[in-house]
């Protein structure tokens, strides 16, 4: 994420890490998925194999068979998990918005496969979410490669918000060489914010950039819903600014930006809660390396620690680990209180003076005891998932 504070922009522009997805047209679909629960394949980037046929995703076992569902219970999974899972998808679930208006900008030569499964993603989501957005909201989609100098540099300023993607030919030149591309482990990135001020009639933006060379292999089902959350972050607090960084991580900490927008990310992405346990667990592992190389993760109060830690962006270790401690404190807070609470949580930003104040008025309780609250479960699903 860029951090910008008189023009606020909720957005993810880091190198996201990107997984495997193996994206089969109807025309080539011919293999029947199984639904019998078989040890799931992983990539050499540490990815699960995922493929659509008709619209279906199916995820690819051990055995090389597909399979359409995950026959695991819900007693299968921790309570509060289940809890998170269930709140927002059983809240979205039927939904069919029209209110964004979504336009694709692809750059010829970003990989078909992997823009039609972005759009496919995006799209539904966009349906999912549209009805906390004003009717006619526009929302541009732009795919770019290391082939889009001239475009990058001169076309899409005029698109996105720059303050927000940062220099994104820095980003894309990366990709100029298949060593560059494999020693940033041969992955992808993208940002996404929502205009302010008075430029706020263009409405949201979400920019995914790629190597031109890139396969299914690179994709991550969880990246265009993580980007879309910022989207959804964006629009409630378009009106306002800030003068330096601590007014912005006063309202908005490091770890509800990212983190949050993972656990979105996470839920969205995925047909059912197996897969979407399993995916955010193998994000928490990824993370786990790096986040205990900066500070111990222990204890319920090395939880707590953490999370006071990553309420800013700074040192690079805190912007890095506030994607999988928010993502597992948001889990938490979703769990025990509902997904129409922490949209609350968001309105209320504006309203209200600070996280701690936001806390008090939308769940009863502040910061530092919702921190401590969360720790034991933070805990649990940290060692889980990392052991």
């Amino acid at each position: 994420m860029k951090k910008t504070f008189k023009g606020l922009a909720l957005l993810s522009s880091a190198i996201i890490s990107l997984s495997a997805l193996t994206f089969i047209e109807s025309a080539t679909a011919t293999e029947k998925a199984s639904t019998k629960i078989s040890k799931p394949a992983i990539t050499k980037y540490q990815r699960y194999i995922y493929r659509y046929q008709n619209g279906v995703m199916q995820r690819k076992n051990v055995d090389g068979k597909f399979v359409s569902a995950d026959t695991r219970k819900e007693n299968a999974f921790d309570p509060i998990r289940v809890a998170a899972y269930n709140s927002v998808t059983q809240t979205i679930a039927g939904k069919n918005s029209s209110n964004l208006n979504v336009k694709y900008v692809i750059r010829p030569n970003y990989p078909a496969t992997l823009s039609a499964a972005i759009r496919l993603s995006f799209d539904k989501t966009v349906k999912q979410f549209g009805d906390y957005f004003p009717a006619g909201t526009p929302v541009t989609v732009i795919m770019v490669t290391e082939k889009d100098k001239d475009f990058i540099q001169k076309e899409l300023p005029s698109i996105v918000d720059q303050n927000a993607t940062g220099d994104v030919w820095q980003f894309a030149s990366r990709y100029l060489t298949k060593s560059e591309w494999e020693n940033s482990s041969a992955s992808g990135g993208g940002s996404a914010s929502f205009f302010r001020g008075p430029e706020q009639s263009k409405g949201g933006f979400y920019l995914s950039h790629t190597a031109s060379y890139a396969t299914m292999e690179t994709y991550w089902p969880e990246v265009a819903p993580h980007e879309f959350s910022h989207i959804l972050q964006g629009v409630f607090v378009k009106d306002l600014s800030f003068n330096s960084p601590e007014e912005y991580q006063k309202k908005l900490p490091q770890h509800y930006v990212e983190g949050s927008a993972n656990t979105l990310g996470h839920i969205l992405a995925y047909p059912n809660l197996g897969w979407y346990s399993d995916d955010a667990d193998l994000t928490i592992k990824r993370y786990s390396g790096g986040v205990k190389r900066w500070k111990p993760v222990n204890t319920p109060a090395n939880m707590v620690d953490l999370l006071v830690a990553t309420e800013k962006g700074t040192p690079d270790q805190a912007f890095e680990a506030s994607y999988s401690i928010g993502q597992l404190f948001y889990e938490w807070l979703i769990g025990t209180y509902g997904f129409d609470k922490f949209i609350t949580l968001i309105k209320n930003i504006g309203p209200t003076s600070s996280f701690d104040e936001n806390m008090k008025t939308t769940y009863g309780i502040t910061k530092a005891q919702a921190y401590e609250k969360a720790a034991p479960y933070m805990l649990r699903a940290w060692k889980k998932a990392t052991k």
